[in-house]
């Protein structure tokens, strides 16, 4: 286990690099891999939807490659043919945030009657962002597409966003640490100034851990898989890898948001458990 462990860190440090490089245009030093690291790398990618951003990293960086698979360039060259990126305003529309606290809940459905559209579009792109990567956190894990969007809405839109009217309406959601671990993740994997994270308040020093350890998931958990299944003699049986994750995801940001993570994965259970035949 430590040393599947070890593997997939380096291969995360590796798509860490890649990924600052094609979203940010950062430098990239990278490592010699194997081919069966490089293709766990594309696996990784493909699981936190930024493949295209992986290509636009390694074709900026040809020059490093030497000794690179020529299969694996068939192969990546197959992939990024068949990948879609997920569409900007359907993956930030208030319809595809989900809160299961009442609190948030309400709040939530509150700022989106009137108050998100009260303001610059900035703004209001700003907050759906910060608060779809609490959503992806909690029910599937994290995603790396939303913090590259974060990223590049922070440095390409930050000068139109009212700030003042976001750390308030994060306040309302009760959701400030979550969304101060997205900016620390920012600063600590992807090299961001504190100057381009006016949200932030303090840097979660558990940031980079939590990053890694995360981003080598590549079998991130999803509420749509079964966590308890019915055969048919009416004997139940829960998937322990799965039931497991979703303790693991809990007790990863129970806290930094005790009563969200807590509401999701009861969620996960009683969807899971309604689903079968009574």
């Amino acid at each position: 286990m430590k040393r599947n462990g070890t593997l997939n860190a380096i291969v995360a440090r590796q798509m860490v690099r890649l990924l600052a490089n094609g979203a940010f245009g950062q430098p990239a030093h990278l490592e010699v891999m194997s081919l069966f690291k490089w293709n766990r790398l594309v696996n990784m990618a493909e699981d936190h939807e930024v493949l295209d951003y992986l290509g636009k990293g390694m074709n900026n960086n040809l020059s490093e490659f030497q000794h690179f698979p020529d299969q694996l360039v068939d192969t990546i060259r197959n992939r990024l043919r068949q990948f879609e990126p997920p569409v900007f305003s359907e993956r930030y529309s208030v319809g595809a945030i989900h809160f299961y606290s009442s609190r948030q809940k309400i709040t939530f459905a509150e700022l989106s009657e009137k108050d998100l559209f009260d303001t610059t579009p900035e703004t209001r792109r700003m907050f759906l962002i910060l608060m779809r990567n609490v959503c992806d956190m909690l029910l599937t894990g994290f995603c790396l597409r939303g913090l590259l969007d974060l990223g590049l809405a922070l440095r390409t839109e930050g000068n139109h966003v009212d700030f003042v009217k976001l750390e308030l309406w994060l306040g309302l959601m009760d959701l400030q640490r979550m969304v101060q671990l997205q900016g620390s993740i920012l600063h600590s994997i992807f090299g961001f100034d504190l100057n381009e994270l006016p949200f932030m308040d303090d840097l979660e020093p558990d940031a980079y851990r939590v990053a890694l350890g995360c981003i080598s998931d590549i079998s991130r958990y999803s509420s749509s898989e079964w966590n308890f299944r019915q055969v048919s003699g009416g004997f139940l049986f829960n998937n322990s890898r799965q039931w497991l994750r979703g303790l693991r995801r809990t007790r990863l940001y129970f806290p930094y948001s005790p009563k969200e993570s807590m509401r999701s994965l009861f969620h996960s259970i009683a969807r899971s458990l309604s689903e079968i035949e009574e």
